[in-house]
């Protein structure tokens, strides 16, 4: 019979791409998780996975199970809660909400964290933050609950919806003065992850910044620090801008593309105490701050 934990630490593994930072993402020694999965190649009597370098793909086998063990896991913590939901007892137990790095500032995060303390303090909710394609594989594995992303993910195992839009906003020293397209020009971008999305690089390239000094830094809240020393110039979500103090925060001045944000749930919906986080969730992000 097929062990739950050992098909978690497949899935994480094959999300991972390696068993060492496998390991750290769920925090245990690379021994114990290599022995997990290899229990659960000698119970199927295959291979799940083939080294290339550093890195672990899927074998055909693998790239097979790792979808029935998504949604296997997915029905295992649906039926974890379900007497709960059945008895109509109090909401409780705990969530857990993935959410991308950007949206830990959002003050609608805080509206929610407090609306649960305050009307269903037996809920324990759970804050992970992580990159998008972690996020979207915990979702269907059962790692997370909800997640929290900054664009829709389409993918058969879970389903999205659109919470709100918001616009960018540029971070920097208040002592750097007027940030006019000359002065962008000279000061360099800080760049958190060292990626832009594609609709944001087009729309930087016509406004003739294409070239500009780039100083990609490991996060945001150093990238904010940096900006608030005035080393450079962060160009970021205005619900991050608005969340920094000792800084200058503008509308850029040129046209970008509005950035949105997106709730993710498992497909087949949620019940019970996911259920009334979701809506919560909702009402957070799509009501204005007060």
């Amino acid at each position: 019979m097929l062990d739950l934990k050992h098909l978690r630490a497949f899935v994480v593994i094959a999300g991972c791409g390696t068993i060492a930072n496998a390991a750290r993402r769920l925090a245990i020694a690379e021994s114990p998780l290599g022995r997990q999965l290899k229990a659960l190649e000698q119970d199927l009597g295959r291979s799940l996975f083939e080294r290339r370098g550093r890195r672990l793909h899927l074998t055909p086998v693998g790239a097979s199970l790792l979808t029935k063990a998504q949604a296997l896991l997915g029905m295992a913590e649906d039926i974890c809660r379900t007497p709960a939901a059945d008895a109509g007892s109090e909401a409780g137990g705990t969530v857990r909400l993935g959410l991308v790095p950007g949206i830990a500032w959002h003050t609608a995060l805080g509206r929610v964290v407090h609306a649960v303390r305050q009307r269903h303090p037996a809920i324990a909710l759970e804050l992970a933050v992580d990159a998008t394609q972690f996020l979207a594989s915990g979702l269907r594995s059962g790692t997370h609950d909800l997640v929290l992303l900054r664009r829709s993910v389409v993918h058969g195992g879970m389903q999205t919806r659109l919470l709100c839009r918001e616009e960018l906003r540029l971070v920097a020293a208040r002592s750097l003065g007027s940030l006019t397209m000359k002065r962008l020009a000279e000061i360099p971008w800080l760049e958190p992850s060292g990626r832009t999305l594609s609709a944001l690089q087009n729309a930087l390239d016509d406004a003739g910044l294409a070239q500009r000094q780039r100083m990609v830094v490991p996060d945001l809240a150093t990238a904010a620090a940096m900006a608030r020393g005035g080393i450079g110039v962060l160009l970021t979500h205005a619900s991050v801008a608005e969340a920094l103090t000792g800084v200058q925060a503008t509308s850029p001045p040129f046209p970008l593309p509005v950035q949105e944000i997106h709730l993710g749930w498992r497909a087949g919906g949620v019940a019970g105490t996911v259920e009334k986080l979701r809506d919560m969730i909702g009402h957070a992000f799509s009501s204005p701050a007060r």
